[in-house]
Parts: C-alpha cells; sequence; structure tokens
C-alpha cells in the first residue's frame, strides 16, 4: 500500500546462523539473513558478546528508519568498546598484544614457547604486523580459516564495498539499485534453502519407506525377487508423489 514504510524483516530474509559460514561468505550474507541474525554476528565477532535488549531495540528501530546495515557494522568497528579488545588498541603491553593475537587468529592462548618468540619479534621495528602474518600463515591458522581476526577484516571489506551509497546525489541511485540486487539475492537464496529442505524430505520419505518395507526381505528366497519388486515400485511412487 502506498504510504507505507516497507517491511526490512520480511520472512524472505534467511534464517541463516553466520558463525557456521566460512568467513569469505560473510560479505555476501550479511544483507540477506534476518536481522537478527545479522546483530547477533556482527556483536560476536566486533564486541565478543550478544547484543543487550537495548542495543538490539536501537539498532532494529534505526535500520526500520532506514539505516543501512553496513553502517551498524562501522559503527560498532568505532566504539569504544571494540577498541579496548582490538590488537590494533594503541598503549596494549607487548605480551597482552601477542595473548590477543593468538586469541583472534588461533582462537587460543599461547605456550609459553610460542609466547617467548612472538614477544621477542613483536618488540622489533613492524614486530607486532610480523607477529600477525607469521600466526595468519601457520598450518593451524589455515585450518581454522584465520579465526576471529579473519571475520572482522571481513567486516570490513563489507563496510567499504558500501561507500557508493555514501555518495551525494547519485548515493541514492546506487542505494536503489543496491536494494534491488539485495530483493533479488534474497529471493534466490531462499530458493536455494527450500530446495535443500525438499532434498531432505525426500531423504527422510525414502528412508520411512526403506524401513516399512523391510518385512518383505524376510520372505523365503523363492519370492526374494517379488519381495525386491514391491520394494522399488513403492520407493518410486515416493518419490512421485514427493
Amino acid at each position: 500500500m502506498s504510504g507505507m514504510k516497507p517491511n526490512v524483516f520480511e520472512n524472505s530474509e534467511a534464517d541463516i546462523d553466520l558463525s557456521r559460514c566460512p568467513a569469505e561468505q560473510i560479505g555476501a550474507l550479511l544483507d540477506l539473513v534476518r536481522f537478527d541474525r545479522f546483530l547477533d554476528y556482527v556483536y560476536s565477532v566486533l564486541l565478543k558478546r550478544e547484543p543487550d535488549c537495548e542495543g538490539r531495540l536501537h539498532y532494529r528501530q534505526l535500520t526500520e528508519d532506514g539505516l543501512p546495515r553496513p553502517t551498524i557494522v562501522r559503527r560498532l568497528l568505532l566504539s569504544r568498546e571494540y577498541r579496548q579488545t582490538s590488537i590494533e588498541a594503541k598503549g596494549v603491553a607487548i605480551d597482552e598484544f601477542v595473548n590477543r593475537a593468538y586469541q583472534d587468529i588461533l582462537g587460543r592462548w599461547p605456550d609459553q614457547a610460542g609466547l617467548d618468540t612472538y614477544v621477542r619479534i613483536a618488540a622489533k621495528p613492524n614486530g607486532r604486523r610480523k607477529v600477525v602474518m607469521n600466526l595468519l600463515a601457520s598450518d593451524e591458522a589455515v585450518r581454522k580459516g584465520g579465526g576471529r581476526l579473519a571475520r572482522i577484516t571481513a567486516l570490513r571489506a563489507y563496510t567499504k564495498a558500501s561507500w557508493l551509497v555514501r555518495l551525494p546525489l547519485v548515493g541514492q541511485g546506487f542505494a536503489r539499485r543496491r536494494k534491488f540486487r539485495q530483493r533479488l539475492e534474497q529471493i534466490s537464496l531462499s530458493h536455494h534453502l527450500l530446495a535443500q529442505q525438499v532434498a531432505a524430505l525426500r531423504q527422510e520419505l525414502e528412508e520411512v519407506s526403506l524401513n516399512l518395507a523391510k518385512p518383505f526381505g524376510f520372505m523365503p528366497d523363492g519370492q526374494g525377487d517379488l519381495a525386491n519388486t514391491i520394494f522399488q515400485n513403492a520407493l518410486i511412487r515416493v518419490r512421485r508423489e514427493a
């Protein structure tokens, strides 16, 4: 209806737990998932906690009023709470920096040998950057997908990708185009998830049919071929009816 604000929390948004997705896929999904999923993920990565009720209501209202999601991420990246826990924070002692780097990249505390080694490296000129690069290049970091730091990097890239919509005059045109593209991607993702659900239901139906047909397997050997034929026909009917 004309005059009504569009519902930005409509059912077409996907219910996906972003924490289970690889960091390199996050940027393409942040605009497509439900708002609560989006906010939960951004808070957990940047602030290492769940959003409180006040924060959730605050950002939900701003989004309903037209605030783009990348702007929410940008504000959290600039927040004091994020900067206080970041490895980029100024004035952090060397050993604390190494501890944070291990936590953000490998998701664990350093052992004593690793702590001693990287404290020595970090104390040298440009040493902190070398610590981060060395940890990111490790086999453990590769297995873990770069940890929290890779997800922070993906969120930064997400905010930079939306800079066109902030341009004067032409920004509104880019914003409209971006909105239409997101809508198409939402529909595409919804269809993909629906196809996965249909496939899972088909598989479940086949398993149920198999369990129901098992008694035929106890027929005398002479009737084994008949039992198999009955079962295969039943399976075909299930597939067609699904």
